[in-house]
């Protein structure tokens, strides 16, 4: 047991481990496979960001852009993440696409956000001398905010439903 992050060592800890806070309910950090190559020489360390909430406290929209060298193919936005965590695909046209990944679909449509094109314009750039990234970002308050680059989302693990799916964009990747 430790009293704060700076006293574990995380080189001592297993491949696989659970992180538990004891005076909180729900704040569990899992590691499953802490030895995963593209994290291996990068430091442990834990940050802390600005809580985003809308006006009336609900969860916010998180939207995933898939860009393969700068170009985006589709995207997904996970809603309710903290309660019925639901995951939809979209096109850039916003056309709902026919699969899912981890989590289930919602059962309604989402309107296009009017933000779509400024962070598809945000993103390009950014992405564009990379093979494949997954952009984070977040829009509360009519202002967006960057969340991460992601080059192994979910580190590989999720599933797609058809799993054929795996294979499809595996295509989009040129390597």
């Amino acid at each position: 047991m430790r009293e704060n992050v700076e006293e574990i060592d995380f080189e001592l800890l297993h491949d696989s481990f659970v992180l538990k806070a004891i005076h909180g309910l729900g704040w569990v950090i899992v590691c499953k496979n802490m030895g995963e190559f593209v994290y291996k020489n990068i430091p442990a360390r834990i940050i802390s960001e600005d809580f985003l909430s809308n006006e009336d406290e609900s969860a916010i929209v998180d939207y995933k852009i898939y860009r393969f060298k700068g170009v985006l193919k589709f995207l997904h936005v996970d809603m309710d993440s903290f309660q019925k965590h639901t995951r939809d695909f979209y096109d850039l046209d916003w056309n709902r696409l026919p699969f899912g990944l981890c989590y289930l679909q919602s059962q309604y449509n989402m309107a296009k956000p009017n933000s779509l094109n400024e962070m598809n314009s945000r993103t390009a750039e950014l992405s564009k001398p990379i093979k494949f990234v997954q952009v984070d970002l977040y829009f509360v308050k009519n202002k967006i905010y960057f969340g991460e680059l992601a080059f192994y989302p979910s580190n590989g693990l999720e599933v797609f439903n058809p799993p054929s799916m795996d294979y499809e964009l595996g295509k989009l990747i040129n390597l």
